[in-house]
Order: structure tokens, then sequence, then C-alpha cells
């Protein structure tokens, strides 16, 4: 009888350590081993997405040579405001060059802005539509920083030949300083 009370003593005593053990090892543990998992999951996430990133440098530093050397074209095309008069002779050119009639020529004052000013031109010119339209695409094919802002074609009176073109064109002048 004695053995059998050492037996259950020493079975309770084992199942008594093993349910401390599970208690106080294993499960606070498993947290931790789970927490570590999340941890090494993280890890191989950002290791992964830094591989490409070399690629994304690489790419992005391209695309920003490319924007650079476009900033600094346009630089170079952009006249100074003491160059809008040549500008304006340049338009006046190409309206002779296109075989058009120049009914005005209105440039309006400068508009500074950051680094550029705009300056508003109203320019009305009348000829044969083939005409009007080798003049806008003479002012298109320009060297320079310039938009058509708005533009209306509308036929001379009673005679189809002939259209009147009203063009609002803004030329674009670096600031001075």
């Amino acid at each position: 009888m004695a053995t059998k009370k050492k037996n259950w003593f020493a079975l309770v005593l084992t199942l008594v350590i093993v349910g401390l053990y599970y208690a106080l090892v294993f499960v606070p543990s498993r947290g931790e081993a789970e927490e570590l998992r999340q941890e090494m999951e993280q890890m191989r996430s950002y290791i992964t997405s830094a591989i490409s990133l070399p690629v994304s440098i690489h790419g992005t530093n391209e695309k920003l040579a490319r924007t650079d050397r476009y900033i600094s074209d346009r630089r170079r095309q952009t006249p100074g405001e003491e160059e809008i008069p040549r500008v304006f002779a340049e338009i006046n050119r190409l309206a002779r060059q296109a075989g058009v009639v120049t009914t005005h020529f209105d440039p309006e004052h400068a508009v500074p802005m950051q680094t550029m000013s705009k300056v508003p031109v109203s320019l009305g010119i009348t000829g044969s539509f083939n005409q009007v339209s080798s003049m806008l695409h003479k002012l298109e094919r320009l060297q320079r920083p310039i938009w058509i802002e708005s533009l209306q074609i509308e036929l001379m009176g009673k005679d189809e030949k002939f259209v009147e073109c009203e063009i609002k064109l803004i030329v674009f002048a670096s600031n001075s300083g």
C-alpha cells in the first residue's frame, strides 16, 4: 500500500510540475514565440521591399535627371523681360511669312509670377483659312514658351475665302534679378 501511495504521490507531483511548467513557462513563451514570428515576418517584408529599392531609386534618379534637363531647356528658351520685344518681332515675322494681315497686336503689362512673368497679348489676323492655319502652326513651332490661351476663327462677312482670327497669347519671360 505504501508503494501505491508513493506512486500516486509521484503521479500527482508529476502532474503538478507539468501543470506549473505549462502555466508558467509554455503558455507565456507561446505568446513570445508568436511575437517573434510576427517580428520575423515584418523583417522579411522589409527585406523584400528593400531588395527592390535600388531599382526604384535608380528609376527615380533617371526621372529627376530628365526633369532637370527639361527645366534647363525651358529656361534657356525662356526670354528675359528685356527680350520680349524681340519675341514680338518674331511673331510679326511669322505673320508675314504665313501671308496673314495683322489687324491688331496689343501686348498688356507683364504679370509677375514666382520665377517668370507672363505677358498677355491680343493678336488679330485675317487671311485665307490656309494662311491662318499656317500662322498657328508657326506659332506652335516657335522655340519660345508661348501659350495660346484662346482662339476664335470666323468667316469675314459673306466672303467665304477669308477668315478673321482672334488669338489671346501668353508670352512667358524670366523674371529679372
